[in-house]
């Protein structure tokens, strides 16, 4: 016999992603991926790591950019 879950994952995941693809349907794409972005960026945890991401992404185009000079 198996044992009752407490907590289910992957019915998690499904439920999260119906509540996702209802959002898109109600507000369309482009609204929809903007209030998903803003979300993320105003989680305590994910924003930060995005900002971190991000300043890394500039650093290094800047460094591409500043070698790229340099050959000139």
């Amino acid at each position: 016999m198996k044992p009752i879950k407490d907590f289910d994952c992957v019915q998690m995941k499904w439920d999260i992603q119906q509540k996702l693809l209802e959002e898109e349907r109600l507000l369309g794409p482009e609204e929809a991926r903007r209030r998903r972005d803003e979300r993320v960026r105003n989680n305590p945890i994910l924003g930060r790591f995005l900002q971190r991401m991000e300043t890394e992404e500039r650093r290094k185009a800047s460094e591409l950019l500043g070698q790229m000079a340099g050959r000139s």
